[in-house]
């Protein structure tokens, strides 16, 4: 019943509260933990009759300061020198990211007629699904974009995707061809002489918001001045700008689009944060001592609650 809810809805699983109680879960923090896509976590925490290991179940769900300090050196610090690096947890997030890719290209459950591959069809099925409350115009934006998609992740052209294939249609940022898809999308929207690139000019009017972090959290829209606001458009998009020409193509707009500039920008917000030293690195001391400034950050919630 357990994986059953974590699968879909917790009263068609058949839950009663009784039984979440026995399990230490209520039913709130089920309902969150559904939408949170950490399942995983939660079943590692059960035995295989579905029954809790003692711990509590609210744990599963918020990071404690011993795991933080434990992924950090486990698995972040790879060099171990009792520090993380900017590169090391960007690292780490990207493995967390090829996981969550692994664990979203379900096949199995999706492949209609148990063939082994997905057809554009049986995908089509599932993606229009989110698209239901889109404008029509919208809808079909996306209905095409999926398709041209689709083409891109099928590297050997038989018109159906197999598991690597999907991850690739799911996680563009892992395929280039795919990531194309998305960023030509996304410049196509704020593009507005048709050159096929971004301006600086065009950059600020779309992307006002990006890279706007809030201070404690990280998370994005954080309240800040005009002249805050335009030293971070210029900062991003001179990062943004590898040959320098003033203007944004499709590959260096990937990066916005992939999410891997945000994950850079986000990480080196939590480094900020705790490195009290100001040496670039999170050294273990720095994150057992500064916790509470990280534990509801945007970065350790996406990619450093997960110990592979």
């Amino acid at each position: 019943n357990m994986e059953a809810a974590l699968d879909g809805d917790a009263e068609e699983a058949g839950l009663s509260d009784e039984e979440l109680a026995e399990l230490g879960i209520s039913r709130e923090d089920l309902e969150n933990m559904l939408h949170q896509d950490v399942s995983g976590e939660i079943m590692e925490g059960l035995n295989a009759d579905g029954e809790g290991d003692g711990d509590d179940a609210s744990s599963l769900v918020a990071m404690t300061k011993a795991d933080f300090l434990r992924v950090l050196k486990e698995n972040v610090d790879t060099n171990k020198d009792m520090k993380a690096s900017l590169e090391e947890l960007r690292a780490h997030a990207q493995r967390v990211s090829a996981a969550d890719a692994e664990a979203a290209a379900d096949l199995e459950s999706w492949d209609e007629d148990k063939d082994g591959k997905l057809t554009e069809e049986e995908l089509k099925v599932r993606m229009d699904e989110s698209l239901q409350d889109m404008e029509e115009s919208m809808r079909e934006a996306e209905q095409d974009k999926n398709h041209r998609k689709f083409q891109a992740a099928d590297k050997d052209g038989d018109g159906m995707l197999t598991k690597d294939e999907l991850k690739l249609f799911l996680t563009p940022e892992l395929d280039e061809a795919v990531l194309n898809v998305d960023a030509g999308e996304d410049i196509k929207a704020h593009d507005k002489d048709g050159d096929g690139k971004l301006s600086k000019e065009e950059w600020e009017a779309g992307f006002e918001w990006f890279g706007a972090l809030d201070p404690a959290t990280g998370d994005e829209n954080a309240p800040e001045t005009p002249e805050s606001r335009q030293k971070r458009m210029d900062e991003s998009f001179t990062d943004l700008d590898k040959d320098k020409d003033g203007f944004l193509d499709i590959h260096e707009f990937g990066e916005v689009s992939s999410g891997r500039h945000h994950m850079k920008s986000t990480l080196k917000h939590l480094i900020h944060l705790v490195d009290h030293n100001k040496d670039g690195h999170v050294s273990l001391e720095e994150a057992e001592e500064h916790f509470d400034k990280v534990k509801d950050h945007e970065a350790v919630f996406l990619w450093l609650h997960d110990d592979l």
